[in-house]
């Protein structure tokens, strides 16, 4: 069927050649192929989207060198709607992609601007909402979601434009188990009514062991293997190339120091409920005990509840209804201040203050132990 892609010694930096993303990539994509990228952090895979889809240097600014084809013409010589028809890419960051009101009319937008009929438009809005199961929140405010379903909705938009290429950058980072699937399941649908290529960018192997033709895993910014797929299912492949086993087993972790399992009570929850309109709680009722020492995981499906629960432990936001606690009730937490408690949302770039790491660990006398500790050794200055 010929090539929907085809990458040939590209090489992109960034800071003016400071930093290389990628280095001599040579990539070819069939027509209605499958193809699984992975690799480390760090690996160039988000360069190689941007790259892509015209991203780089278009909209950030990087220095490429090689050649990318869509469809056999040269990227170079595509207007960005052209490209827009031909690649459909979901970003990592849900949020960086929406910005209409509602989720109707972000899934329609791209549609609608394809200049479809009302009653076509109204077909793909209705079967997106349908596989990524958006349905009952067809009504309801983007700003409003949870990061997931944001995710979601950023799917369901990119679906209903059927691109001829699809490019996805961590599609499942912030989804629940059903939701990942459903996702993946419409893909796989989409790829066999339509031929639509697919390239999917992720960390968790296993949901792709049964999706993807071939898997490509890059390496500080270079291919370090192109084959089939089934190679993920391998414990030692991932091992060797740090991948996350597709079995999703982890190492044993003991609980350091020995000693009691559990501590005195650090935080707690008493007949929490919040809501952050009239009429659709969020909360209602949470009553909780975390122990000093203990690691407690709240899991639960998408817009259930889990990152408000954490600020409110935290402090940035006041329950409707209850009362939080920490140090065993020695002070209640209010929404001004948590005192002891720290909070990693899932937006770094959201906790980020400093022009470079260095600058970001200025505050800290343990700096130059943390630079070990979290890997991040030659990137002071980044």
């Amino acid at each position: 069927m010929g090539a929907a892609v085809r990458v040939e010694n590209l090489s992109c930096s960034f800071l003016r050649g400071q930093v290389q993303a990628l280095r001599d990539v040579d990539l070819s994509v069939e027509a209605g192929e499958w193809v699984f990228l992975t690799g480390p952090s760090g690996s160039g895979k988000s360069s190689l989207a941007r790259a892509l889809t015209g991203l780089v240097p278009r909209i950030f600014p990087g220095d490429l060198s090689g050649r990318i084809a869509l469809g056999g013409r040269d990227i170079r010589d595509l207007e960005g709607w052209e490209i827009a028809q031909h690649v459909g890419m979901v970003f990592q960051r849900p949020q960086a992609q929406l910005f209409a009101q509602t989720v109707e009319e972000e899934v329609a937008f791209g549609p609608e601007n394809l200049g479809l009929e009302r009653s076509e438009v109204a077909r793909r809005i209705g079967w997106a909402l349908e596989v990524t199961g958006l349905e009952h929140l067809r009504d309801r405010p983007t700003a409003k979601l949870s990061n997931g379903q944001q995710q979601r909705v950023a799917l369901a938009s990119v679906l209903a434009m059927r691109p001829r290429v699809l490019l996805l950058d961590e599609p499942t980072s912030s989804l629940d188990e059903p939701s990942a699937w459903r996702f993946l399941d419409a893909v796989a649908r989409l790829r066999e009514e339509d031929g639509t290529t697919v390239l999917a960018i992720d960390h968790r192997t296993r949901y792709f062991s049964s999706y993807a033709d071939r898997v490509v895993v890059l390496s500080d910014g270079a291919i370090a293997f192109d084959g089939p797929a089934r190679a993920i299912l391998d414990e030692g492949f991932c091992d060797s190339f740090g991948l996350r086993r597709a079995g999703g087993a982890a190492p044993p972790c003991g609980r350091p120091g020995g000693g009691e399992p559990f501590g005195p009570l650090a935080a707690a929850a008493r007949e929490v409920a919040f809501a952050y309109e009239r009429g659709r709680p969020v909360l209602d009722g949470v009553t909780l005990e975390l122990r000093r020492g203990s690691v407690a995981v709240v899991v639960g499906p998408n817009g259930a509840g889990k990152t408000t629960l954490l600020r409110l432990f935290a402090g940035l936001l006041k329950p409707r209804r209850g009362e939080l606690w920490v140090d065993g009730g020695g002070a209640r937490l209010s929404s001004r201040a948590a005192p002891g408690i720290s909070f990693v949302g899932q937006e770094p770039a959201y906790h980020l203050q400093g022009s470079s790491v260095m600058d970001e660990l200025r505050s800290s006398a343990e700096a130059p132990k943390l630079i070990e500790r979290f890997a991040l050794r030659g990137l002071e200055d980044r």
